[in-house]
């Protein structure tokens, strides 16, 4: 095989010098947005060497108060003593699956490293752990759309928040994502989800849609709004985000706003096996952390072998996980009115399953 045109570069047709740099350009990669507590909750499973964790809840008793009295009734309790039987306890069981897999071994050859001397080796690991933390994001995100378009399905109202952008304002739409998570979930024993524990993840649009809303702190035109407006805050933020692009840019009704990238929804969309597209006109989701749970079954590692092809090195990357929702009335998504759910049936009922699973 050829190698690159050698005589370029040129200039007024004199050879001019090509080298290669030395310092290679950064990936900028968000870390995990959902974070234990905030979204998600995390502390079933850690460090659990097993394909499925098991989680139980102790339901609430079905017992009420009674009135005491007289009552010619024999059916009435209203005597000193309960005539009714006693009550035992009572479980719901949740399930964890922990079988989503990142183990595809990359080969890194001493040839390689000799030709180019930037450290290829270093930055091949940084890269995979890059990676893992855009898959972890994108097939959390999957899951949780998943969850909200499949009620959405299955309930007899309408469970989506359409959003018309032309007429209505975001922040508005956010409101009631939250006034349906204060309805809780009778079913999961959840009187309501509770307000520190919320999180709530927009595409680029839904960022747009809020710091420019006209009910927004830009528009109030005080000198608190130019201070936010000159950091890009929504609300809360005092200075500039953190380095680890979390995408977090600021609060609105005490809960934490979050950007994720187009790469994380087109990655979600992979996950769901749509079309890339078809998630475009979803602008965002609240989440409760109580309603989703997401697990490891150890800690991410990449081992480091010699390369049994020749001289280099084999790097042998292995993190399982898992994401469950097990109440979806702890995920709303805000939508635009354009929006036509993709569920419309049992059969296309959507479950988040591994890109890579089929070759």
């Amino acid at each position: 095989m050829p190698m690159s045109d050698f005589t370029l570069p040129k200039i007024d047709s004199y050879a001019a010098k090509r080298v290669l740099a030395q310092r290679i350009m950064n990936n900028v990669v968000q870390s995990l947005i959902w974070r234990d507590g905030l979204g998600i909750t995390e502390k079933f499973s850690d460090n659990v060497m097993a394909a499925q964790v098991r989680i139980i809840r102790q339901k609430m008793p079905v017992q009420k108060s009674r009135t005491l009295g007289e009552n010619t009734s024999a059916s009435v309790n209203d005597g000193h003593f309960n005539s009714l039987d006693a009550e035992q306890p009572i479980t719901q069981e949740y399930d964890l699956p922990l079988i989503e897999m990142f183990d595809r071994n990359v080969d890194v050859s001493d040839v390689l490293d000799e030709m180019i001397q930037i450290g290829t080796l270093n930055i091949t690991v940084q890269t995979l752990e890059q990676q893992l933390a855009r898959l972890i994001n994108a097939y959390t995100l999957a899951v949780k759309v998943a969850s909200a378009l499949n009620y959405d399905y299955n309930s007899t109202g309408d469970e989506l928040i359409e959003w018309a952008e032309d007429s209505e304002e975001l922040v508005d739409k956010l409101a009631e994502a939250h006034q349906r998570l204060d309805e809780g979930s009778a079913t999961h024993g959840i009187d309501t989800f509770p307000q520190e524990n919320r999180i709530a993840v927009f595409r680029t649009k839904g960022k747009y849609g809020l710091l420019t809303a006209g009910n927004s702190v830009y528009n109030v035109g005080a000198s608190r709004a130019v201070e936010l407006l000159e950091i890009g805050s929504a609300g809360k933020l005092e200075k500039a985000p953190e380095t680890n692009v979390t995408g977090y840019f600021g609060e609105l009704y005490n809960t934490p706003l979050h950007m994720a990238s187009n790469i994380i929804w087109t990655l979600a969309e992979e996950y769901l096996d749509l079309t890339a597209g078809d998630l475009d006109d979803v602008v965002g989701i609240v989440s409760a952390s109580q309603a989703t749970g997401r697990g490891v079954a150890f800690q991410n590692s990449v081992k480091i072998i010699d390369n049994p092809r020749g001289q280099g090195y084999r790097l042998q990357p292995k993190t399982r996980w898992g994401v469950k929702n097990w109440i979806p009335e702890g995920e709303r998504l805000i939508v635009l009115s354009t929006f036509t759910n993709p569920v419309v049936s049992e059969a296309t009922e959507l479950e988040a399953v591994g890109p890579d699973t089929e070759e």
